[in-house]
């Protein structure tokens, strides 16, 4: 991740990156999501009503145990002020999504500000209805994934600067996923920690004060009965443990091909850069990579054998799977792309001929979603 170390990248562009992506995904996620149908919109539409009814949640409601308050308290807020609970879901889902869409968006471009990373991964994840398809924690749990580990890569790049704003911007992070989905969050957090040691030695300690911070503060659980919310953490991990599902290979492959294919795609990636070493140009960081693909194995190891476990359960890890095809892509042609002798053949062509495939794909993708009854398959 040479480029923002090397050349540096203009905070103005990045906010005016962040600015324009944010507003396309406000205005194509609103209406997905007040168009199409939303994973379990009646349950958090009940306890986000009761919630704003001064009725206080505990482990006998549905939601309580996800705990999802980082989306479940603004739908409270948007009823009390009378909206419908039904829309109030909608509405805070389709404004928590469009915001860490576009915190993906600039985080890729301060990494890769002299390429197309950034416009790539908005395009795989604006129009993208899997984020219906996941009950809303499932969902929100996701993207902040993606922002962790896009904010890793960002803070493994700049460790040599030894300041701590990225730690306290992954510590932001992890406390509103720990506050989302704390399964979801303490398994990244519990993974990463060897290796967040190994790079960024005490610093580490910032990023575990802010998280424990966040989590606290976006987890008004904790505030009100912090031994109940304590107690439910353990029924959240296996409340699903007598549900049986459905085979899970052929949904899957279904579902996340992209991100099947950037992980093969990354082994030659990688084993090219190891087995033959280049200077300069556009490396992968390994550290993180095999960080990533480790957890990326024993989350699917771990998920796999269990007899309940939808789709939406993978969607942390292999949604941020597909947003890194592209970069793969772009390592491996700044490799070779130089090298051939096609004189019309350059990168930014190249990257311009991946952001039109995205487009096409995607129009594809939604037309088998428009036509298609893959909400079962899904959920």
């Amino acid at each position: 991740m040479q480029d923002v170390a090397a050349h540096g990248s203009s905070p103005r562009y990045t906010a005016l990156i962040f600015a324009g992506v944010l507003a396309a995904a406000l205005a194509i996620q609103t209406t997905l999501w007040l168009t199409f149908p939303v994973a379990d919109e009646g349950w958090w539409a009940t306890d986000a009503a009761k919630v704003a009814a001064g009725t206080p949640l505990t482990p006998a409601d549905v939601t309580y145990v996800h705990p999802g308050t980082t989306i479940l308290y603004p739908m409270a807020g948007l009823i009390y002020e009378g909206a419908n609970p039904k829309t109030a879901v909608r509405l805070v889902m389709a404004v928590f999504v469009a915001i860490c869409i576009a915190i993906a968006s600039a985080v890729a471009h301060r990494l890769r500000p002299r390429h197309l990373w950034w416009l790539a991964a908005a395009l795989i994840l604006i129009p993208d209805l899997r984020l219906l398809h996941g009950t809303p924690p499932s969902t929100a749990a996701s993207l902040l994934t993606v922002v962790f580990v896009l904010l890793l890569l960002y803070a493994g790049v700049v460790r040599h600067l030894r300041t701590y704003p990225p730690m306290v911007y992954l510590g932001i992070c992890s406390g509103l996923l720990l506050a989302t989905r704390v399964d979801t969050g303490a398994f990244l957090l519990i993974t990463a920690f060897p290796f967040l040691v190994y790079l960024f030695r005490q610093r580490v300690l910032v990023l575990l004060l802010t998280a424990g911070l966040v989590f606290f503060a976006a987890d008004p659980y904790i505030w009100t009965s912090p031994f109940a919310y304590l107690e439910s953490i353990p029924k959240q991990i296996f409340s699903n443990k007598a549900l049986v599902g459905i085979p899970i290979l052929i949904p899957f492959l279904l579902t996340f091909p992209f991100a099947v294919l950037s992980i093969f795609v990354s082994f030659i990636a990688v084993g090219t850069q190891l087995l033959r070493p280049a200077n300069g140009g556009m490396r992968i960081p390994l550290g993180p990579y095999v960080w990533f693909l480790g957890v990326t194995v024993l989350f699917t190891a771990l998920l796999a054998p269990l007899s309940f476990h939808p789709v939406r359960y993978f969607m942390p890890f292999y949604l941020t799977w597909d947003i890194l095809l592209p970069l793969w892509i772009l390592t491996l042609a700044h490799r070779y792309v130089p090298l051939a002798r096609a004189p019309r053949l350059t990168l930014r062509r190249l990257e311009w001929t991946i952001i039109c495939l995205i487009v096409l794909v995607t129009a594809v993708r939604l037309g088998i979603f428009l036509t298609a009854d893959t909400r079962e398959i899904i959920l």
